[in-house]
């Protein structure tokens, strides 16, 4: 298991232990990787250096159900949660594809693993997997009407919130109060019991992870390092940039309210770009490869929407060498835009060939 997934372990040590792991990382990060003196010696032995703590508060209480105490069993369980997420999420691409005849159900549910995202997320033990199985259930429960489950499942997907925080574009634009409110309300309880465990206010909590992200966010393709370039503070540029992409995909959404894969294509691409990414967290563009797959069967696998979803597909197996530089992922980030473009222009075009199962459940 990699350096994200041992950072984590060793935050989740001091929450646990009542100690601000924050205070801890930024002890480390500005003395050379040395701990606070002040800490047990046997709890410094044990947790060692969380190096890079950027969570939200609610993810500490999270924490408690994916890092058992003892190292060996925790990378083993990590790994085990994580294959059930890929099941988890292979299934709801799967029950997505209700009205298609099996072949077709079979390829939009395995073609959206041809990325490179999982291996690499998998293997640095980060939370992107989690995060896109939870964001496709909370998908998938809205199509079915289950709204308590949609809820839920909004809750455990901002265990990564760079990932999913875009999913409240889904819930405003399809006016689901109360899954918003129900996913709200588990994360403010998580919030609560990080602050209790922590002795830090709710406002702390968040102020030390903007402070997190200033500190150790370094994602090789990210729009706020333009507003950098003109001098914007880089937490100013994170939040601004976060807010403006933020607003100009739920407008976007808005549009396409009535058609939850155009949504879904837009949330993968808004979570692509609204904050800092690298390769690891390519996993999203799982679901804009699923939306570009289902529109090409719905076009009658034409050539065009072929053309599209292949080059897709290439574009999440190019390798970090490549993805994680700031040339290379402008490129990316360009071609996931104007992707998302012309899948919203086929589907706009081919309303009314929409799938049953969706469009009569969207209506």
């Amino acid at each position: 298991m990699g350096q994200d997934f041992w950072y984590r372990w060793s935050g989740e040590r001091y929450v646990l232990a009542r100690i601000d792991p924050f205070r801890v990382a930024f002890w480390s990060n500005e003395h050379a990787g040395a701990l606070p003196p002040d800490l047990p010696a046997e709890l410094r032995a044990k947790a060692g250096d969380p190096v890079s703590i950027v969570d939200p508060p609610w993810v500490f209480a999270y924490g408690t159900m994916m890092y058992p105490p003892e190292r060996r069993a925790a990378a083993v369980w990590f790994f085990l949660l994580n294959c059930c997420a890929i099941l988890v999420l292979a299934l709801m691409f799967f029950r997505m594809t209700a009205g298609l005849d099996g072949h077709h159900r079979a390829f939009c549910t395995a073609i959206p693993f041809a990325n490179l995202g999982f291996s690499q997320t998998l293997g640095n033990g980060n939370y992107g997997i989690l995060a896109v199985a939870a964001a496709a259930t909370c998908f998938a429960s809205l199509v079915a009407e289950r709204p308590i489950r949609a809820g839920l499942a909004f809750a455990l997907a901002q265990v990564k919130m760079t990932i999913s925080a875009p999913l409240v574009i889904l819930l405003i634009t399809r006016r689901k109060l109360m899954t918003g409110l129900l996913g709200t309300a588990v994360l403010g309880l998580a919030t609560l019991w990080t602050s209790y465990m922590t002795g830090i206010s709710v406002a702390g909590l968040f102020s030390r992870m903007l402070e997190g992200a200033n500190r150790f966010s370094v994602g090789g393709r990210s729009l706020y390092k333009v507003l950098m370039i003109f001098g914007i503070p880089k937490k100013e540029a994170l939040i601004s940039c976060a807010l403006g992409i933020f607003l100009l995909c739920l407008g976007v959404a808005w549009r396409w309210a009535k058609d939850y894969v155009s949504q879904m294509a837009v949330f993968a691409v808004c979570s692509q770009i609204f904050t800092y990414h690298n390769v690891l967290d390519q996993v999203v563009l799982s679901l804009l490869i699923f939306a570009a797959a289902r529109t090409w069967i719905e076009k009658s696998c034409a050539s065009g929407p072929g053309y599209l979803l292949a080059v897709l597909v290439a574009s999440a197996l190019v390798p970090s060498e490549v993805s994680d530089t700031v040339p290379g992922g402008a490129v990316l980030q360009l071609l996931w835009v104007c992707s998302l473009g012309v899948i919203l222009a086929y589907r706009t075009a081919g309303a009314a060939t929409a799938i049953p199962s969706l469009a009569s459940r969207a209506a």
